[in-house]
C-alpha cells in the first residue's frame, strides 16, 4: 500500500510541480505561446493537487490512517515548494519564468492545505486553489499584452517601455495584490481558512509560511511592474544595447484586457461571496467520507456525509492584517530591489550578500533545464519521499 501510494503521489507531483519534480515547468512556461501558460498556471498544477486529494480519500484514507507521519511527509515537501518557488520567483526577471516560479511556490501553499488532512484544511485549499489560478491567469494575459505590444518579456530589457500601457500596469499590479492574499480576493479566503485550519492542527507555524511567500512573490510582480511601466530604477542592461522607445499610445483591443479582467473579477467572487467558507467546508467533508463515497459509487447511495464537529470560526481581523503585512514586505522587498543605495553598505549588509549571492548562483545552476537533471531529480525525489513514507508506515 505504501508503494503505491508512492508511485501515485510521485506521478501526481510531477503534474503539479512539487519539490523536487518542477524542473520541468519554467522552461514549459517560458517556451509556450501565453493563451497556453493560462492554462498551464490556471488548470494542470491544480489538477495535480487535486489528484492527489482524491486518489488519498478514496483509496488510502483507510489503511494510512491515522497518518501524523504522512501529515508530517506531506507538510515537509510543501514547505520545501513553497520557499524555493518563492526564492526563484524573486531571482527571475523574464516574466513569464517568473509566473513559473510564482506557481510553483503557491503549489507549495495548496498543498499544505490538503497536507492537514482534515476538511477544513481541504476547504481552504480548494478555495485558494480556484482563486489562485484565476489571479495567475490573469497576470498571464497581462503578460500578453506587454508582449503584444513591445516584443519582449524580459524586465530588464522593457525598463520603461510600458509606460504607456496603464491596462496592463493595473493588471499585473491587482495580480500581484491578488498573490499576496490580500482581501477581498478569493486567495485571501483560502488562505484564511488554511491558517485557521493549521493552527487548530497544531501548525501555527503555517501562517508564517504563508505570510513570507506571499511576500516574495508579490515583491517579484510589484518590482517589474515598477520597472517596466514606470521606470523605477537605474537600468542594470548595456548602455551600448539598442533600447526600442515606449510604445506610442497603442489602442488597447478589448479582446486583450477582457479575459484579464473577467478572470480578476472571478478572483474577487469568490473573496465575496457570502457563505462561500461554509459551503466549501460541508463539500469537503463530503469529500473525506470514504464509506458515504464508496457507498455513491459502488452502491447508488445518495445519503449526505456524516458532518464532523467544526471548530469555532474566528475573526478575519488577524488574517486581513496578516495579508496587509504581506502586500507591505513584498512593496519593500521590491523597493529594494530597485532603489540605489545611497550610503555604503554596513557589516550586516555585506554579511547578507556574502550569503545571499552564492546561493542564488547556486540555485541558477541547480535549474539548469537540462532534462538529464530533471530525471536525477526526479529519482532523488522518489527515493526521498519514498525514505520518509516507509519510515512514517512502520
Amino acid at each position: 500500500m505504501v508503494v503505491a501510494f508512492l508511485l501515485l503521489m510521485v506521478g501526481f507531483f510531477v503534474k503539479a510541480a512539487v519539490v523536487p519534480f518542477h524542473f520541468w515547468l519554467a522552461d514549459a512556461y517560458a517556451l509556450a505561446p501565453i493563451p497556453v501558460g493560462v492554462l498551464f498556471a490556471g488548470v494542470v498544477s491544480e489538477l495535480g493537487l487535486y489528484a492527489v486529494a482524491r486518489v488519498y480519500w478514496t483509496v488510502f484514507s483507510g489503511p494510512l490512517a491515522g497518518g501524523a507521519g504522512l501529515r508530517a511527509v506531506l507538510l515537509l515537501g510543501a514547505a520545501a515548494t513553497a520557499l524555493l518557488g518563492g526564492v526563484m520567483c524573486v531571482l527571475q526577471h523574464h516574466l513569464a519564468r517568473m509566473l513559473a516560479y510564482a506557481t510553483v511556490s503557491h503549489v507549495g501553499l495548496t498543498l499544505a492545505g490538503f497536507a492537514l488532512l482534515a476538511p477544513d484544511g481541504l476547504a481552504g485549499a480548494v478555495l485558494y486553489l480556484v482563486a489562485d489560478g484565476l489571479v495567475k491567469g490573469a497576470l498571464f494575459v497581462s503578460i500578453g499584452l506587454v508582449q503584444h505590444h513591445l516584443r519582449d518579456i524580459r524586465e530588464l530589457e522593457l525598463h520603461g517601455r510600458g509606460r504607456n500601457l496603464p491596462w496592463a500596469a493595473a493588471l499585473m499590479a491587482l495580480g500581484a495584490l491578488g498573490l499576496a492574499g490580500v482581501p477581498p480576493f478569493g486567495t485571501f479566503r483560502g488562505k484564511a481558512l488554511m491558517e485557521e485550519a493549521a493552527t487548530a492542527a497544531g501548525h501555527p507555524w503555517l501562517t508564517v509560511l504563508f505570510v513570507a511567500v506571499a511576500a516574495l512573490t508579490s515583491a517579484a510582480l510589484l518590482r517589474a511592474a515598477a520597472r517596466v511601466f514606470l521606470g523605477i530604477g537605474v537600468p542594470r542592461i548595456d548602455a551600448l544595447r539598442h533600447r526600442a522607445p515606449a510604445a506610442p499610445h497603442p489602442h488597447i483591443h478589448a479582446t486583450l484586457v477582457g479575459p484579464a479582467v473577467l478572470l480578476l473579477a472571478g478572483a474577487l467572487a469568490i473573496g465575496l461571496a457570502p457563505g462561500l467558507a461554509g459551503r466549501a467546508e460541508a463539500a469537503a467533508e463530503r469529500f473525506t467520507d470514504r464509506p458515504a463515497y464508496a457507498a455513491a459509487v459502488l452502491q447508488g447511495a445518495t445519503g449526505e456525509a456524516a458532518t464532523t464537529t467544526r471548530h469555532a470560526r474566528g475573526s478575519l481581523a488577524v488574517p486581513a492584517a496578516l495579508a496587509v503585512l504581506s502586500a507591505l514586505l513584498g512593496a519593500a522587498l521590491a523597493l529594494a530591489a530597485l532603489l540605489p543605495r545611497r550610503r555604503p553598505a554596513g557589516r550586516l549588509t555585506r554579511a547578507a550578500g556574502r550569503v545571499w549571492a552564492p546561493t542564488a548562483a547556486a540555485l541558477r545552476d541547480l535549474h539548469s533545464g537540462n532534462v538529464g537533471d530533471s530525471v536525477a531529480w526526479l529519482v532523488v525525489g522518489l527515493a526521498g519521499f519514498g525514505t520518509l513514507l516507509a519510515l512514517v508506515a512502520r
